[in-house]
């Protein structure tokens, strides 16, 4: 289970970085050369883009296949119980890498999914949902049980005890969660390099080999990666504070 993102703690991140290698670079006399990075400007910031992008669109999908995996662990058919438990197990088991190997160039190529975004998005959707199901088990069982046996007295009928009741709560408890799920999601990102998507971390190790400014690039690295997932800590934030008002 992914754990809260602060943002203060990525901002101590980009500071030590920073700090590191500016030590690095006094102890062996390194210059630094920003400059040699400029060239290659566009480059990062498609590949920045990218990031994003896939961050953005594997989310939206993992939060809807994480919501029907849950409610096939719920189901009274023991058929879709095994499923999800068996898929949940497979992806908590197996590290994203090895997923993603066996995913694109085994499992993609039999089914003929050529297209390395797509191929990408199904990865990180099918990984990231197996964890998104549990934010939402947990979410869920927060809720006391009087709450259900009040909905039930009242003759709420379970659709209607899950729209006015539980979701509105849930909403409130799994923010925290799913904001550590989808930092993490962003960071995973840096391993579809290993089928050549042109995402960030896969452009700057590019950038790095042609401009041996591998200081600087993975400074820009960090940042680049901060950028996205401090904004989205905020947001989420943001919207605990509108939920708490509402109540």
């Amino acid at each position: 289970m992914s754990k809260e993102f602060k943002p203060g703690s990525a901002l101590l991140s980009l500071l030590f970085y920073t700090a590191l290698f500016t030590f690095i670079g006094m102890r062996f006399n390194y210059t630094y050369e920003w400059f040699s990075l400029s060239g290659y400007f566009g480059s990062i910031a498609e590949g920045w883009i990218t990031t994003v992008i896939l961050s953005v669109v594997s989310l939206f999908f993992s939060l809807i296949f994480g919501l029907i995996l849950f409610f096939m662990k719920e189901s009274k058919i023991t058929t879709l119980r095994y499923i999800s438990k068996v898929f949940n197990e497979v992806m908590f088991g197996s590290p994203l890498l090895v997923l993603v190997v066996i995913l694109y160039y085994i499992v993609g190529r039999a089914f003929y999914v050529n297209d390395k975004f797509i191929a990408a998005v199904i990865i990180l959707t099918l990984y990231n949902s197996a964890y998104i199901s549990e934010i939402y088990r947990g979410g869920i069982e927060s809720i006391p049980d009087g709450q259900w046996k009040a909905a039930e007295v009242f003759g709420f009928s379970e659709f209607q005890t899950y729209r006015y009741i539980v979701l509105p709560q849930v909403l409130k408890n799994i923010l925290p969660p799913l904001t550590g799920q989808l930092a993490l999601l962003v960071k995973s990102t840096a391993l579809l390099s290993y089928m050549a998507v042109n995402e960030f971390f896969n452009t700057m190790m590019g950038v790095n080999a042609n401009t041996f400014a591998y200081i600087e690039g993975y400074l820009v690295l960090a940042l680049g990666y901060l950028i996205i997932t401090i904004p989205i800590s905020l947001s989420i934030k943001y919207m605990e504070q509108k939920l708490q008002v509402i109540e």
